[in-house]
């Protein structure tokens, strides 16, 4: 789309300037749905720079500068290693990858879980180094060796949510299914980049850090570095490229930054800070784990699960099945009888056109400073609303647009109100059916409100459709804009019944009265004309008066020779047919092979589509009721709602799968059917975040965004749980004790543990809040042109939510729950093996916090035997 529009604007202004067009024509583009496009392409870019400079900077206070950008460099890398598996992407979605605005969020997307490996395997490489005491080259090796194990079942954990997605069905499943790809193989690239390329970096860079070790301060400006660059920004200012200048020479100035200012705060915050963190984190996890207080943090879990579903339950968030925003475009479709005549619709088009204008007085097009870009009308030519399948000249349909501007160039102003504005101005025109909609946003889904009546007999379906309609208008439903069926019941048609008797007296076939019919009304070639290499055609029919006139039409001759008498006969139409006024259906239309007419209509606020949808459906129930439908007929809600459950039972399905997946993946690595339960259970926990988020927020739920979000997130909590669980097994493997171990593992674990959550959650932040800086035009002209908000935040903002929420969450759940669970599972092992008599009862631990029912039965069974639950013995300090 880009590419075409850029050459015909190209060649446009090439044809200007050889002056091919005439000096006084003005070519304007209006309507370009490519800048919207772009717009969109460009805002996922800059996005994608401003995640990956805030993960680099928090980084940068934890791991140093240096190890930062080692971290950092495994996104480039990353995407690099995926892109050279884009042939098996185009193997899985069937088409070539391009990079569409879904392949760049999915980068995006990853952008923060990309870094958790490489975050994991350099952090514990630092440890390990402990600022050269250990040699660089063995640091590497055991740090790689120690975490490769959790890190790649974290890797498979993170991807297995992905993998059913990757079977999702229907027009929905065809656009999202570059998502998951995407995912998978920049996963898959980030693994490779962590224990090959990561290791090698830290070998050839890593070096001991702290003031003792660094060069005085005013050494910076004899650095190599920052001598090339300045005079590189210096040369290229000189050759007039002032992007790639002010870049090099920002790269200089931060080079003196980090070395005046930058590394004093990161010191300061790694010996300060950091200690103090993981000191406090240490005590909190001495006092949670201790007698019975695991338990009781543990059943308040539930507590809060319930108290988050009731407060989202009172708050009332509006839902809606895709997300949309303000409109780009506001299109008002005008729907007049069939058979009207193309005039009397350009006369009712110019009325409407002259509301829509007064709406947008202020906002007129092509004054300084209006965000309305164009009004275009149509009349009969491509005037369709797109919900019609029919795309032929209508004469009975009109249409006009109204483009805006871009966001960033709208300063602020919404543009919903005045569609809200435009739909109240066009209401009270008789006999005129009218819509007001804007561009759907997202793949192309069924109509909001989408009634199906079925059958065999078309006449019977035909009659029940309106009976319905007719049921319908007089018990309006509050939210749908505009029922109509979406075929014409009652299509006007002109009938010439051919008296065969009276046609055979005179000489004449019904095929020689139909033929002179149609060269009369619709013309028939005679002849061609040549000028040069061009080709004319020549047709003969009525004129425009006589053609469109009944009475002329009947009285016309039809000259010919009688093959009886071999005379030239000439007999009017009248004299062998009459006509008859009748109504047709428009067309017939099948679904699952049954005939079928749809009552279909807009709802102009989309969080209402759930509600209108119920109330509709109470209304057709009453109709059911009250009138005899035949046999053959059935009636069904369809639509969105329909489109909208179908998504809702995937999604739901895709989960108990990932879970499925995600339990062998741990049974697997930790040889343990009992730890499994402990990640499960934090999976299910983590969706409290995402509750209580939308629930303090108030935002608009986005249904199938958010079930994305949380299936996405299933895999991404996981991965630091598995973290904690393996290095406490290793911990008591060296013969520390279990609430020891589990201690020590948390406040070893804690700085990888926070900077993969927050990486990944500043990673997403940009495009949740719609944060955009315009990079080129910055380096170039020194002009951010910063604003919030644009079409992908509209789109993605609802997903990035909420994996934010569960994220933010679900970090103080590996905290603090994972330790506590680790304990209870362990108290718990011996004794339900005792109860149930097998091991095999831990396979259980796949329903998560719903293996407690099971525990429950045994505390029960033992309270009313009057035995005791064995749960081990704390040790008495002296």
């Amino acid at each position: 789309l880009i590419n075409a529009a850029d050459k015909v604007k190209a060649i446009v202004a090439d044809m200007r300037d050889k002056e091919e067009l005439p000096k006084d024509l003005k070519v304007v583009f209006t309507g370009d749905q490519s800048k919207l496009t772009k717009n969109s392409f460009n805002e996922l870019v800059n996005t994608i720079v401003i995640g990956f400079l805030l993960v680099l900077i928090i980084l940068m206070f934890f791991m140093g500068v240096t190890n930062a950008f080692f971290v950092a460099l495994s996104v480039p890398l990353s995407v690099f290693v995926a892109f050279m598996f884009l042939p098996i992407a185009n193997g899985i979605i069937g088409s070539t990858v391009t990079l569409n605005f879904i392949v760049l969020f999915g980068l995006l997307f990853g952008l923060g879980i990309i870094v958790d490996d490489a975050i994991v395997v350099i952090e514990n490489t630092h440890r390990i180094y402990s600022n050269g005491k250990i040699p660089i080259v063995r640091s590497a090796k055991e740090a790689a060796g120690e975490v490769f194990i959790p890190v790649l079942a974290g890797t498979a954990t993170t991807l297995a949510p992905f993998f059913p997605l990757l079977f999702w069905k229907g027009l929905i499943g065809k656009f999202m299914i570059y998502l998951p790809t995407i995912l998978i193989l920049t996963l898959a690239a980030s693994l490779i980049v962590a224990f090959i390329f990561n290791p090698v970096f830290a070998v050839s860079f890593m070096k001991p850090e702290g003031k003792e070790f660094e060069k005085p301060k005013h050494k910076v400006f004899t650095n190599k570095w920052f001598i090339v660059f300045t005079i590189a920004g210096i040369l290229l200012h000189l050759a007039s490229s002032p992007g790639l200048a002010n870049l090099f020479l920002l790269l200089a100035i931060l080079m003196v930054f980090n070395s005046y200012v930058l590394n004093g705060i990161i010191h300061a915050f790694q010996k300060r800070v950091l200690p103090a963190l993981m000191n406090g984190y240490e005590k909190m996890l001495r006092w949670v784990l201790k007698g019975t207080r695991p338990v009781i943090m543990f059943a308040s879990l539930f507590l809060i699960f319930i108290l988050s579903i009731v407060f989202l339950m009172m708050r009332g968030n509006k839902t809606t099945f895709f997300p949309s925003g303000d409109p780009n475009f506001i299109y008002v479709y005008l729907k007049l009888p069939v058979g009207t005549d193309v005039k009397y619709t350009d006369s009712v088009t110019r009325m409407l056109e002259k509301r829509v204008y007064k709406v947008l007085e202020k906002e007129k097009p092509g004054t300084e400073g209006s965000i309305v870009e164009s009004i275009i009308t149509n009349v009969a030519v491509s005037a369709n609303n797109p919900r019609d399948n029919n795309r032929s000249v209508q004469p009975h349909l009109g249409r006009i647009q109204v483009s805006f501007v871009e966001f960033e160039k709208r300063h602020g102003v919404k543009t919903k109100p005045y569609m809200d504005q435009i739909r109240e101005a066009l209401q009270g025109i008789p006999g005129a059916s009218i819509e007001v909609a804007q561009e759907d946003g997202g793949p192309p889904t069924d109509p909001p409100v989408n009634v199906e009546v079925t059958g065999d007999n078309f006449e019977n379906i035909s009659k029940t459709a309106t009976q319905l309609l007719n049921f319908l208008d007089t018990n309006r439903v509050n939210g749908i804009e505009n029922l109509q069926a979406d075929v014409d019941l009652n299509n006007p048609e002109i009938t010439i019944n051919v008296d065969r008797e009276k046609a055979m007296l005179e000489g004449l076939s019904t095929g020689q009265i139909g033929m002179e019919i149609r060269t009369a009304v619709f013309g028939k070639e005679i002849s061609k004309l040549k000028d040069g290499e061009e080709e004319y055609k020549i047709q003969l029919r009525y004129s425009d008066l006589l053609r469109n006139n009944i009475a002329d039409l009947m009285n016309m001759r039809i000259t010919f020779m009688d093959m009886n008498t071999m005379r030239i006969k000439s007999v009017p139409v009248s004299a062998v047919a009459s006509i008859d006024y009748t109504s047709t259906t428009g067309a017939v239309k099948r679904k699952n092979v049954k005939r079928t007419i749809q009552l279909q209509s807009n709802v102009p606020d989309p969080t209402m589509v759930a509600k209108v949808n119920a109330d509709l459906q109470a209304e057709i129930n009453e109709f059911k009721e009250k009138t005899r439908i035949p046999a053959d007929v059935s009636i069904k809600l369809s639509g969105q709602s329909e489109q909208e459950l179908e998504t809702q039972k995937f999604l739901g399905s895709a989960l108990l799968i990932a879970l499925g997946i995600i339990f062998l993946i741990l049974v697997l690595q930790f040889n343990s059917m009992s730890k499994p339960f402990i990640v499960i259970t934090e999976i299910f926990f983590s969706v409290i975040g995402v509750l209580l988020g939308y629930a303090i927020t108030g935002m608009t739920i986005a249904t199938i965004m958010m079930g994305v979000g949380i299936v996405g997130l299933a895999g991404i909590v996981i991965k630091n749980g598995i973290l904690l669980i393996e290095f406490t097994d290793e911990l008591r493997g060296r013969g520390m004790r279990t609430r020891e171990a589990a201690i020590q593992a948390g406040k070893i674990r804690i700085i990888p543990v926070l900077l993969t959550a927050v990486a990944t959650i500043l990673g997403l932040l940009p495009l949740a809040v719609g944060f955009n800086i315009d990079f080129v035009s910055l380096f170039q002209h020194l002009q951010p042109h910063i604003f919030f908000g644009g079409d992908s935040v509209v789109f993605w903002g609802p997903l990035s939510w909420t994996i934010i929420f569960g994220l933010i969450f679900a970090f103080f759940l590996t905290l603090m729950m994972v330790p506590s669970m680790y304990i209870i599972a362990e108290r718990l092992r011996r004794p339900m093996e005792n109860f149930y008599g097998t091991r095999f009862i831990a396979l259980f631990g796949f329903l998560g916090p719903f293996f407690f029912i099971f525990v429950g039965i045994m505390f029960l069974v033992k309270r009313i035997q009057g035995k005791p639950v064995w749960l081990g013995k704390m040790k008495q300090r002296k």
